[in-house]
């Protein structure tokens, strides 16, 4: 099983390293850092401005990776994420000013356990209390949503928050396994102000994590704060209104259409059944609480022989779900099977697309806790 998830990340990899030349790529390399690099990564860490610049110019790679086979193969921290976390924020600006990917994080081997840091951005590595001048930098060089919404919940930082919340992201997510949401966070440190931000921004006052049993909701984060208590119960009033409203509608997230229902299954001749009897294969239930739509039944696709199906069918294979993800987002996330990917590539379907937080399939299928934690960013170079 491991080694067919790892097939997963790296087939993604590889797909999105053989697309347009203006898709960024970042070399990810164990041979020996160049003089220039180790260079810039202890004028980074030191602050040193003047000697950062000088060795941009000489041509140092600000997004080079370097693997420390010494370390328990740990990859060495970039220019960028050794700045960020020292507080050097003219150093952060010129990094950035040179194409410093934000976005980037250290791959994770999953024959060990993760170190603190990997998997983290910039961003998330710097996000201290007396570093905010650095965090809104990299937010506004364009971090993802995930990490900014995270770091301004976590230290209740108000423009921060804006930040993110002008991108209009989806708020209603945990921070991982048995984690909370942003609305909890800022619910249980009692900041009224941010907790209407969030909630005027479409967090679900009612939202629970939907991969752990758990009633752990806003509502009963507040039970210190009355004030709290009241606003989250006059957005749950809200919240049922509307799902009054839509009392029509038979197909929710949690109980989808038939054919979605089959096509996860793997079902290939009731899925061919189903399509003979002229069902919408684009068909896609809708939200409870809002007009928006969920998945379809290619994202959810259970087996290859339903994936050619659908798509012969004249299955969008680009269409997108309410937070922006596609079909091979949503299968390297929740179920990375190498077979299903190469056929969903095959179908000509857009392997960097990016979803509202930002992410890519890619970036899905290295999460520690989903997919299988590995080399999250393209392959160019040969390992020595």
């Amino acid at each position: 099983m491991r080694k067919l998830l790892l097939s997963a990340v790296i087939l993604l990899a590889l797909a999105a390293c053989n697309t347009d030349k203006n898709t960024e790529l970042i070399v990810v390399s164990n041979k020996p850092t160049t003089e220039l690099y180790t260079q810039l990564q202890e004028a980074s860490s030191q602050g040193d401005l003047e000697k950062v610049r000088t060795l941009i110019k000489q041509g140092a790679n600000v997004n080079q990776l370097v693997l420390d086979k010494e370390d328990n193969d740990r990859y060495q921290e970039t220019p960028l994420m050794l700045a960020s976390e020292k507080g050097h924020l003219e150093v952060v600006k010129e990094l950035v000013a040179a194409g410093a990917n934000v976005n980037q994080t250290l791959p994770v081997n999953t024959e060990r356990e993760m170190f603190p840091g990997e998997n983290q951005t910039a961003l998330e590595m710097a996000c201290r209390p007396d570093n905010m001048d650095v965090v809104k930098v990299l937010a506004e060089a364009g971090t993802n949503s995930y990490g900014i919404i995270i770091c301004a919940c976590l230290r209740e930082d108000e423009e921060l928050l804006n930040i993110a919340l002008q991108r209009k992201p989806n708020l209603n997510f945990t921070t991982g396994e048995g984690g909370v949401s942003p609305l909890i966070m800022v619910t249980e440190k009692g900041n009224e102000k941010m907790v209407k931000a969030l909630l005027e921004a479409g967090a679900d006052p009612n939202y629970t994590d939907p991969f752990i049993e758990t009633d752990y909701t806003a509502l009963q984060a507040a039970k210190d704060h009355p004030e709290i208590v009241e606003l989250l119960k006059s957005y749950s009033a809200q919240s049922a209104s509307q799902a009054e409203d839509q009392s029509n509608v038979t197909e929710v997230c949690f109980d989808e259409t038939p054919l979605v229902k089959a096509s996860q299954a793997g079902d290939i001749d009731k899925v061919n059944t189903l399509l003979a009897s002229g069902v919408d294969v684009n068909a896609r239930a809708k939200e409870v609480f809002d007009d928006t739509v969920c998945h379809t039944a290619l994202m959810k696709a259970g087996s290859v022989e339903v994936v050619k199906a659908l798509v012969a069918a004249g299955a969008n294979v680009n269409v997108v779900d309410k937070d922006g993800n596609n079909a091979v987002m949503f299968q390297a996330w929740y179920s990375p099977n190498v077979e299903i990917i190469k056929a969903l590539l095959a179908t000509g379907i857009d392997v960097n697309a990016k979803n509202k937080m930002g992410f890519t399939a890619l970036r899905y299928a290295t999460f520690p806790d989903g997919g299988m934690a590995t080399y999250n960013h393209c392959i160019v170079e040969s390992w020595s």
